[in-house]
């Protein structure tokens, strides 16, 4: 038999014998006959965290968390299982009370920077229930914390019975924040926003700088001079303190040599600025972030007052932790609905550590961007089968990175584009197998725009903008010429409405590119088994091989790859006439396809042409050249015909 002692929604189970007395002095004293123990009692609190103000948009009231208790020993029970409910620390879920002390109170047991706490792995479960917060969620983990945050079965997609957290706070703050959380786990949980939190989850890591504050500070907000402003920015988590006086802060305004944040602790001029926490391999799992409210920005414009689902790095990321190997599993994020879209529903703020991502069957809802990866040097993104509504902007913005996305379905009748993106200086690769796109592209008729090397297969590309609008791509590259870096590759594609001809490719002047816009040259685009037309009628469309010229470096020497094009009218070979600097028509073919040889260059050999009957091998005449004259012919190992007028000639090929 157990009995229960209950404190604050606390329950410890201990061995129930004859009599119990129980006394509320600060702790609960425990007697039985022949002895008596002691079990702590437990004190919740909010979280010392400046990281409240996380993502506050400018002129919104500021919220400061409470100073943190100091505690004592296990706070929160786990169950042989490693399992702590949120419920065990009076947590009610009945979607009327203010759950965000007691679900904090158990973050905290995982949070490095509190005394006494298990920094180790343990499945934190929220029953069925709606959780109402109304300050910031945070948990600041170890290399090693392995934390899943557990939610039952059936609230996601904003339908059902299981578990939602939603937003009761004051308008701009961000609901969960989690650094440190190497091989974490969000899984079965509906984040609600509820029209006015700015972000459902902040995944980041803080910065790596090492220096002091230089300014004393006591609580509230305040503007710092530290030993350096060296990767401090707008929006940059940094760690401030040591030891049990040691809190994160969130950067919400920099000059050249000051920055502004909330502090909920005192600290000394030379208390320390810097340490680090990264987040790698963490999953998102069967998750839901829902209403997330509308804005007029955008990240690249206005980091502090653009809205998100699910925010990941911080903007000065090439000096922190790595926040990488994130994936995302049967995920669903959702704005408002039309007119109301949000910024974007993940959105990856910055490279450098920020890297590495994959996401299957995840639904994009109402935002401006679905995925915006905002700056992307290095690392890649897999999106395998998302489904995007209602953008505005672009489904995807890619600037930068290697972007792969198959089985991708996007429909809406919204004005917008279903891939774009502006690499920089470094190279970048996108990739779209297997996609369905059917939405109105803008008035430029555009689904795509992107200034990467770009690879479509197999896709089907749809413009809703009118009845017989084509679907156009564009590559913002300045020279498609043979030698230019950027390359598009088009391989079995359907443009709805295109024309019998080449693909509906075209550069950033918006000139089409093939056959070739470049004055007849050889350009980096390629387009093979591409198709068009409408109303049920498919048009094959040209081919278009890569080519590169066929120029000689010296004279003789031929250039060692090309390819040689010919059409039923074209050019086959041209020579060039050094007397007057013009070329001069060389192999033409006529509707048999025989080849002639013609012109006044006509072909120079520097021996004999010694022709046949084919199959008997005797030599016939010997032909005009620049030799010594017909030799005795030796192993015939083949013959090529030569037309001559009316006749038939072969030309032996002689080992």
């Amino acid at each position: 038999m157990k009995g229960v002692l209950s404190d604050v929604g606390v329950r410890q189970s201990v061995p129930c014998c004859s009599e119990w007395k129980i006394h509320w002095e600060g702790k609960h004293t425990v007697r039985k006959t022949g002895f008596s123990f002691q079990v702590p009692r437990f004190r919740l609190h909010v979280l010392s965290l400046a990281l409240g103000l996380l993502g506050l948009s400018r002129g919104s009231s500021l919220l400061y968390a409470q100073q943190p208790q100091a505690q004592q020993g296990p706070l929160v029970p786990i169950g042989a299982e490693g399992v702590v409910s949120v419920k065990e620390t009076g947590a009610k879920g009945d979607g009327i009370t203010d759950d965000t002390t007691p679900i904090q109170s158990v973050l905290d047991r995982f949070s490095q920077h509190i005394p006494g706490a298990q920094v180790r792995g343990t499945t934190i479960y929220f029953p069925p229930g709606v959780y109402l917060i109304s300050s910031p969620l945070f948990l600041y983990g170890s290399p090693g914390t392995g934390i899943k945050l557990q939610g039952a079965l059936g609230r996601t997609r904003g339908t059902g019975y299981g578990s939602t957290i939603r937003w009761k706070g004051s308008p701009g703050a961000t609901m969960f924040i989690a650094l440190g959380v190497n091989n974490s786990q969000f899984d079965n949980i509906e984040f609600d926003l509820n029209g006015s939190a700015r972000v459902g989850i902040h995944l980041a890591a803080t910065n790596t700088i090492n220096t002091t504050l230089r300014t004393a500070v006591s609580h509230g907000t305040a503007t710092v001079a530290p030993g350096t402003m060296a990767n401090i920015t707008v929006g940059t988590v940094l760690n401030v303190g040591r030891g049990t006086n040691m809190e994160p802060v969130y950067v919400t305004a920099t000059t050249s040599s000051t920055f502004t944040a909330a502090f909920a602790k005192s600290h000394g001029t030379n208390d320390p600025v810097g340490g680090s926490a990264g987040s790698s391999g963490v999953k998102f799992s069967n998750l839901t972030v829902t209403d997330v409210p509308i804005a007029s920005t955008t990240f690249d414009s206005d980091q502090l007052n653009s809205t998100a689902g699910i925010e990941i790095g911080n903007p000065t990321s090439y000096a922190t932790n790595q926040v990488s190997e994130v994936s995302f599993e049967n995920v669903y994020l959702q704005g408002l609905g039309t007119g109301q879209e949000g910024s974007a529903g993940i959105v990856i703020l910055a490279g450098g550590n920020v890297k590495n991502f994959s996401a299957r069957d995840v639904a994009f809802s109402s935002f401006k961007y679905g995925l915006d990866w905002l700056t992307a040097p290095s690392g890649s993104f897999t999106l395998s089968r998302p489904i995007f509504a209602g953008s505005t902007f672009a489904d995807i913005r890619a600037n930068g990175g290697t972007l792969f996305v198959d089985g991708a379905e996007s429909e809406s009748a919204t004005g917008h584009l279903f891939l774009t993106g502006n690499p920089g200086a470094n190279a970048s690769h996108a990739t779209l197998v297997d996609c369905s796109v059917q939405i109105s592209a803008p008035a430029s008729d555009y689904v795509i725009s992107y200034a990467g090397n770009l690879t479509l297969i197999g896709n089907m590309f749809f413009n809703l903008r009118g009845g017989t609008n084509v679907p156009k791509i564009q590559i913002n590259s300045g020279s498609f010429k043979q030698n230019s870096p950027i390359a598009l590759t088009s391989i079995g594609n359907y443009y709805q409405n295109a024309a019998p001809g080449y693909a509906p490719i075209y550069d950033a002047s918006n000139n089409k590119i093939l056959p070739s816009y470049y004055a007849n040259q050889p350009v980096q685009v390629a387009s093979l088994g591409d198709y068009g037309g409408r109303g049920g009628t498919l048009v094959k469309l040209n081919n278009y091989l890569t080519t590169s010229a066929l120029t000689s470096q010296t004279a003789g020497a031929v250039a060692a790859s090309g390819v040689l094009r010919a059409g039923d009218t074209d050019t086959a070979v041209a020579f060039r006439d050094h007397a007057d600097k013009a070329d001069v028509p060389g192999l033409a073919k006529d509707t048999s396809d025989v080849v002639f040889v013609g012109g006044t260059a006509g072909i120079g050999l520097n021996s004999a042409v010694q022709i046949g009957d084919g199959t008997g091998g005797t030599i016939q005449a010997p032909a005009k050249g620049t030799g010594t004259g017909p030799k005795a012919p030796g192993t015939v190992v083949g013959w090529v015909q030569v037309k001559v007028g009316d006749s038939e000639y072969f030309i032996p090929l002689m080992k």
